[in-house]
């Protein structure tokens, strides 16, 4: 009897982490099409956490209502008390909880106190190297191209049986970046957007 209540609690729990790993796989899927939007080939450097003052200004933003973006649907989002009190929750838990490292194929993870100086120091490199080329003419076309950004994103958070996800996504290189907080629903085996909560460019 021990042993057939053993053997059932060990499916379960199997059943469940498998559940869990397929949806962060098709998270961190999505997370990858975002950064492949950005660069292409080459390492991808992503950070072990949000930039703290970026991402705290979206506490603010997260509202009970969220309007749908595709016009065509014409539907908002309406969000609980209680749901809008997880997702800040679990906005607050990311900073301070790190992403593993190589995440990705060809990747890996910077601390978020070093990583845009990282970055920096290695375009600065790149680019100090393609100067000295006598065709300075050639290699300034390529230069120009020569940006390493550096990727800020956090652990999946889920609402509604993991049907919704709260999706935070933010680049940088050098001075120049992009970053928001969207609100994505599973149709099928992948994430569409749904909303956009708040973001910034600059």
């Amino acid at each position: 009897m021990k042993t057939g209540v053993l053997l059932y609690f060990s499916l379960s729990f199997l059943c469940a982490f498998r559940c869990c790993a397929q949806e962060d796989s098709l998270y961190f899927t999505l997370i990858n099409d975002f950064i492949k939007a950005i660069q292409d080939e080459g390492t991808i450097f992503y950070s072990d956490k949000p930039m703290k003052d970026v991402f705290r200004k979206h506490f603010k933003a997260v509202s009970l209502t969220l309007k749908d973006v595709n016009p065509d649907r014409g539907r908002n989002l309406k969000i609980t008390v209680a749901e809008q009190s997880h997702i800040l929750r679990q906005m607050k838990k990311s900073l301070t909880s790190k992403l593993p490292d190589n995440l990705f194929n060809n990747s890996k993870r910077i601390s978020a106190d070093s990583i845009c100086e990282f970055v920096f120091r290695l375009s600065r490199n790149i680019y100090d190297s393609l100067i000295s080329i006598p065709d300075s003419a050639a290699a300034f076309k390529y230069i120009r191209s020569i940006k390493q950004p550096a990727f800020f994103f956090t652990h999946p958070i889920y609402i509604r049986n993991k049907s919704i996800l709260i999706c935070y996504f933010m680049w940088y290189i050098n001075s120049s970046g992009e970053e928001w907080l969207g609100v994505y629903k599973k149709e099928g085996n992948k994430w569409v957007k749904w909303s956009i909560i708040s973001g910034s460019a600059w």
